[in-house]
């Protein structure tokens, strides 16, 4: 069985490097999961990719690449921009996303980083001035964070995946594959800082360079009595390092859904593309397996509460925000309560753990019990809740259910399921019927590279269909066109002063027209009719995960942003095939 398995993995991968042969049967059995899964190098074989150098057309992708018509290379150019800020300066700190500071005063510095980016192309900060060092031009790094540190990581997974299945020039595939290592090391401090079985760190921060790390108390777990600390469960409380072996870093405990679901979304890409590449070392994909194994076995497990799907914190407490549990809202339980969006959530995180696990137990607890047994794909499609709340929307909340939503379409097993979480994204999520201000308007780029996906049929299980949501991949591009380019300063942006609110015609800094709607939104933001486009939207971290129609906002100016959202929303669809 496992021969032919891999003979069969072996000619789908001569034919499909981008997706390689993982999509090899639709609905495994439990019983041959593992042959499914199982890195083929140890069958017998050696997967072989493409020569670096050898440029060669590897399949068709939702965003063209080079080898595709349709490809804009000024946005590719774009983007290494931002790959090569990323890499030189934002994972200094710790190995992964973060954002820096550079005071407004500091003139020089901010030149010195304009002409690295523009009038350099290369990777070596020394290369590119003799003596130069990191710390010469950034003043400080702010802390990592799952969902954020996770896009980035994804990011780069993809990007390396997209070099070595082209035969890319051979000095960018090292490069590459070098910086997806360093962020390998990252990915898996999260998961050992803690040094408690299936306890995920919501991020982490480093003492050791200026910034937040050198800023931070930390308070222990327990008092004196054995009692957890804080009294009262927190979103984040700072912790030491439990693990031993990095005494350079604290970590913030209390790990919330969407911080889970980042850490969940690199495990799940990390593997699938350096499963069968025999570059990287055994012992870094037992370590992700292992890891993987630990969380779905907490997340199985029922907690005081009688419930299971609740995350696990190093003092024995569910975090503030550790619930998904579909009869859950907000860490209180509602028996039948039926929250669509938590299912997806649930069936997202458990089945990107179970793909990286390749646990024969956490597939069966996906299979016979979310999915036979509760249903969970069905209340997905049925009953999705907190989602799509009009003016008062969260849209960190659309964020995690687009995400989640793309894990399950892409690792769930089980095609009638998936179908059902395509169906959920349909007309749940993305274009609600009778409904207005829905994710088809909003120029959300991640939102529509993952819609367009879903009508692919594309899992990796199965191969796409040939067909996918050409006109939202158009808006997704237009939002990455307008994106602002790297270094992107966290400038204030005043679309509407206080005349134009008060008459409710706003003409945006672009002259684009927009209707204010008033101070309506949630937490009582100003927003406006109309979705603010990219070019002139206010600044943010991510901002596949803020209000998209909010027309005034920003910072001192004095954050530099990673531009991981758009690498993550870019390489996404750079890297998934339509055929």
């Amino acid at each position: 069985m496992i021969k032919i398995l891999f003979l069969i993995n072996l000619l789908l991968l001569l034919f499909s490097c981008s997706e390689r042969g993982l999509e090899v049967m639709d609905t495994p059995t439990l019983e041959n999961l593992h042959d499914t899964y199982g890195d083929t190098s140890d069958a017998g074989g050696i997967i072989k990719f493409p020569e670096c150098g050898s440029n060669v057309f590897y399949g068709h992708h939702l965003i063209p690449s080079e080898f595709e018509e349709g490809f804009n290379k000024s946005l590719a150019d774009k983007v290494r921009r931002y790959d090569r800020f990323f890499h030189t300066f934002v994972t200094f700190a710790h190995g992964s996303n973060t954002e820096l500071t550079i005071s407004n005063s500091s003139f020089d510095k901010r030149e010195k980083l304009k002409k690295f980016l523009f009038e350099y192309e290369g990777w070596d900060l020394n290369e590119f001035e003799n003596g130069l060092k990191v710390t010469d031009i950034i003043e400080g790094w702010d802390k990592s964070a799952g969902l954020y540190a996770g896009a980035g990581i994804a990011a780069d997974a993809m990007r390396y995946a997209i070099l070595r299945d082209s035969g890319a020039d051979c000095k960018e595939v090292m490069i590459a594959k070098e910086q997806l290592k360093r962020s390998i090391e990252a990915l898996l401090i999260a998961f050992s800082i803690p040094a408690t079985h299936g306890v995920v760190a919501r991020g982490f921060a480093n003492r050791m360079v200026p910034g937040i790390g050198k800023r931070i108390e930390t308070l222990p777990l327990f008092d004196n009595n054995g009692i957890p600390l804080p009294y009262e469960k927190n979103n984040g409380t700072w912790r030491e390092d439990l693990s031993g072996r990095y005494p350079h870093l604290v970590w913030e405990d209390s790990i919330s859904r969407d911080m889970m679901l980042g850490w969940a979304l690199a495990m799940a890409i990390v593997k699938e593309v350096i499963n069968d590449d025999p570059s990287f070392e055994k012992e870094i994909k037992e370590q992700l397996r292992g890891y993987a194994k630990s969380v779905g076995e907490v997340l199985r497990r029922k907690r005081e509460s009688g419930y299971d799907l609740e995350f696990l914190d190093a003092d024995g407490r569910t975090p503030l925000h550790g619930y998904i549990n579909e009869n859950n809202v907000d860490g209180t339980y509602i028996p039948g309560l039926n929250n669509g969006f938590y299912a997806t959530m649930a069936l997202g995180i458990v089945a990107a753990y179970a793909y990286v696990s390749e646990d024969k137990e956490a597939h069966e607890y996906l299979q016979k019990v979310l999915v036979n047994k509760r249903r969970l794909h069905k209340i997905a499609s049925e009953e999705m809740k907190f989602i799509n709340m009009g003016l008062v929307s969260n849209f960190s909340n659309y964020n995690m259910v687009m995400i989640s939503s793309f894990l399950a379409i892409r690792y769930i097993p089980i095609e009638d399921v998936r179908k059902e979480i395509t169906k959920a994204i349909e007309l749940q999520i993305y274009n609600v019927p009778n409904s207005d201000r829905q994710p088809i308007e909003m120029k959300q780029t991640l939102f529509d590279v993952i819609y367009a996906y879903s009508k692919t049929g594309g899992s990796i299980y199965s191969k796409p269909n040939g067909f996918y949501q050409k006109d939202a991949i158009e808006r997704g591009l237009e939002t990455l066109i307008e994106f602002p380019d790297t270094p992107f300063f966290d400038n204030r942006i005043e679309n509407c002063d206080e005349e134009e609110i008060k008459s409710g015609t706003c003409v945006l800094i672009d002259g684009t027209v927009v209707t204010v709607i008033g101070y309506k939104g949630r937490n009582g933001d100003l927003i406006t009719e109309e979705p603010i486009p990219m070019r002139v939207r206010p600044p943010s971290n991510f901002h596949w995960r803020t209000n998209p129609y909010i027309p005034n906002g920003g910072g001192d100016g004095t954050r530099v942003l990673s531009g991981v959202d758009l690498r993550f929303a870019y390489y996404l669809g750079r890297y998934l095939r339509y055929k």
